[in-house]
């Protein structure tokens, strides 16, 4: 009987450390639909920074760059935040960002590492020169942990798709702080 009962327990633990084996491995992003253009890589240096240092009202506070976990390369952009309420925001923004004419585009794809205790919103913000809106993504709600392939879809028939300025990641909605890594971002025609 004790054979029995051993066999038992060490049966679930053989399969939940093949399970944990498997959650760590490196996941190889799917194809992308259409042509993709490099925004960031993070390979060579970190172009981006945390709207909270100088908005009173977004709760980022900072950003870097970090060999903890990379979907392509060897570094991905980590982004910090510290507690999230309800309607707040924290936003992290590229300016002046390789790709500057947006027409015919379709989408910007990136792959995100979720590591706060929470799904997270994230949408998407273009701004023209002018610092004016020009397009808002729909959010996307982020599961925890690892997002490949996020798709923001765009509309580039706006009056200013060949006059942009700024690339905005905004997380929206109740979070505690914590970070969030980022890779491989795409501008996809």
């Amino acid at each position: 009987m004790k054979k029995a009962v051993k066999r038992i327990f060490i049966f679930p633990a053989a399969i939940i450390l093949a399970s944990c084996a498997t959650a760590s491995r490196k996941i190889t992003p799917a194809p992308l639909r259409g042509t993709a253009e490099l925004i960031d890589s993070f390979e060579e240096e970190n172009n981006w920074y945390a709207a909270g240092t100088s908005e009173p009202h977004d709760y980022s506070t900072g950003t870097d760059t970090s060999e903890e976990w990379s979907t392509q390369g060897d570094f991905c952009g980590q982004w910090s935040f510290m507690r999230i309420p309800q309607n707040g925001l924290a936003s992290f923004a590229l300016d002046l960002p390789p790709q500057t004419d947006l027409t015919g585009a379709k989408a910007i794809t990136a792959d995100i590492n979720n590591t706060s205790q929470n799904p997270l919103s994230v949408f998407v913000e273009i701004q023209s020169a002018h610092q004016q809106i020009i397009f808002t993504t729909e959010k996307i709600t982020l599961a925890i942990g690892e997002n490949i392939n996020v798709r923001f879809e765009l509309i580039t028939d706006k009056e200013y798709a060949g006059e942009i300025n700024s690339l905005v990641f905004r997380l929206k909605g109740k979070s505690a702080s914590g970070e969030l890594f980022i890779d491989n971002i795409n501008l996809v025609r």
